[in-house]
């Protein structure tokens, strides 16, 4: 048997934690808001990035000094990008660029995307009902066109896929090309994405 040493290189991660000290049904009402013109000068009208069907909020970082809910999601999520950014050695602080809310009703859902342009990019899950779709992340290389593994391990897997939760956050490469499965609750499911360099 031959002794070798195995380094890993090229390493890549997905973090993930459940933020307890949330509020969600007001930060729920607060997203659901924004369309309704109650707070806002104008109707956030939306925009069409990744979502087949649903809403998808235009930036919502100039508006957080007229919420209460909002604010202390970006703090929590703040705080999980910027221990990535130390433990990756990226180096300074992490500024939110961009934060944005997903309202996905039954049968929506978000095609193969990633967020150029950004350094990580994070997901805080509001409400979620059971079958309201998973995120799935794909490799980010090209092994997929040098050979068809045996099985799935940690070193060959194609496809990365986490079953949310309400209060679940999550910290992702933005380089990551990701997708979120079709919505098949017959609820809608709310989330807010965010994006830092």
């Amino acid at each position: 048997m031959i002794h070798m040493e195995e380094r890993f290189v090229f390493l890549n991660a997905v973090y993930f934690a459940h933020l307890d000290d949330l509020d969600n049904m007001l930060i729920a009402d607060e997203i659901l808001d924004r369309r309704t013109n109650n707070t806002l000068t104008n109707r956030d009208e939306g925009r069409e990035v990744s979502s087949e069907g649903g809403f998808q909020s235009n930036n919502m970082m100039g508006d957080l000094p007229l919420y209460r809910g909002l604010p202390q999601v970006k703090d929590l999520i703040d705080t999980m990008v910027q221990e990535v950014y130390n433990q990756w050695g990226i180096g300074g602080e992490a500024i939110a660029t961009g934060m944005w809310s997903n309202v996905n009703s039954d049968g929506h859902f978000n095609h193969t995307h990633a967020h150029p342009g950004s350094k990580m990019s994070a997901v805080y899950y509001v409400d979620v009902p059971e079958n309201s779709g998973n995120i799935c992340f794909k490799r980010p290389d090209v092994q997929e066109y040098c050979f068809e593994p045996e099985m799935d391990t940690d070193y060959t897997s194609r496809l990365f896929c986490i079953q949310p939760v309400a209060g679940m956050g999550i910290v992702f490469p933005s380089y990551f090309d990701h997708y979120v499965q079709q919505n098949r609750s017959g609820e809608r499911r709310i989330s807010i994405a965010f994006n830092y360099n």
